[in-house]
């Protein structure tokens, strides 16, 4: 399995590249008023106008330092059934590791406000812990976006 590896601060985390679309170099986003910090905007997507959430803000109430290693991660998000595109905004998204299924240890912390931290990998860096996509909205957010339900074909 691959994991794309992204930066929150000086922690490390990673999102399995079976549930990204795509990566890019970050773009610009229209700002829409009135909604969650997270939701930072919205772009064009392959003719598909797509939210964005920022990790950073996301993991730790503070906005991604827009820097060359800052990535778009473009990830299928499932809800309800059907898939929808969602941007991630990530910093220092340039490197992935290569694991097997096995070398994963489970979250020795479980948070009900925080279900998208799944499990864990060693690697000689330290550690990554591996965001469930699925998992990563709060219903508050996930009610805002996705109104006119765009979905992405995969």
């Amino acid at each position: 399995m691959l994991i794309m590896v992204f930066h929150v601060g000086q922690n490390r985390y990673g999102l399995r590249s079976s549930e990204i679309l795509e990566v890019a170099p970050m773009v610009n986003l229209r700002q829409i008023p009135h909604v969650p910090p997270q939701i930072v905007g919205v772009a064009n997507y392959r003719g598909k106008v797509i939210p964005f959430i920022d990790l950073s803000l996301l993991l730790a109430d503070v906005p991604s330092k827009l820097v060359l290693s800052t990535r778009v991660l473009v990830v299928k998000f499932f809800r309800d059934g059907e898939t929808f595109p969602l941007g991630l905004i990530a910093e220092h998204a340039t490197d992935a590791i290569v694991c097997n299924e096995a070398d994963l240890q489970p979250s020795p912390v479980n948070s009900e406000t925080s279900p998208y931290l799944g499990s864990i990998i060693l690697d000689k860096e330290g550690m990554i812990q591996v965001l469930e996509v699925d998992k990563i909205l709060p219903q508050e957010i996930q009610q805002v976006l996705y109104a006119s339900n765009v979905r992405v074909e995969v």
